[in-house]
C-alpha cells in the first residue's frame, strides 16, 4: 500500500499549497479521495495516469474537495 498527498490545503487557493486530495494505491488498484483545486496538478507531476483511477471519493460536497474533478478527462491525461 502507498500513500501519495497530492493537497493538504484549505479552500483557499495558495501557491505552495493544494487543496485536499490523497491517492491510495493497493496493488495496481488507484483509490483518489478528494480533488481539490490545483492537487491534480500534483497527480500529474507524480507521473500517475488518471486513466488508471479505480474508484474516486469526495469526502464532502466543498468545491475544495472535488474542484480539480473536470481535469480528470481523458484529453487532459499527460503524455506517454
Amino acid at each position: 500500500m502507498k500513500i501519495k498527498i497530492l493537497g493538504s490545503g484549505t479552500g483557499l487557493i495558495a501557491k505552495d499549497r493544494r487543496s485536499a486530495s490523497v491517492l491510495l494505491k493497493l496493488g495496481k488498484q488507484q483509490l483518489l479521495f478528494d480533488c481539490g483545486w490545483g492537487a491534480i496538478v500534483n497527480y500529474y507531476e507524480g507521473n500517475f495516469n488518471p486513466l488508471e483511477i479505480d474508484h474516486i471519493f469526495i469526502t464532502h460536497p466543498h468545491p475544495d474537495h472535488f474542484g480539480g474533478l473536470f481535469l480528470l478527462s481523458h484529453k487532459n491525461s499527460p503524455p506517454k
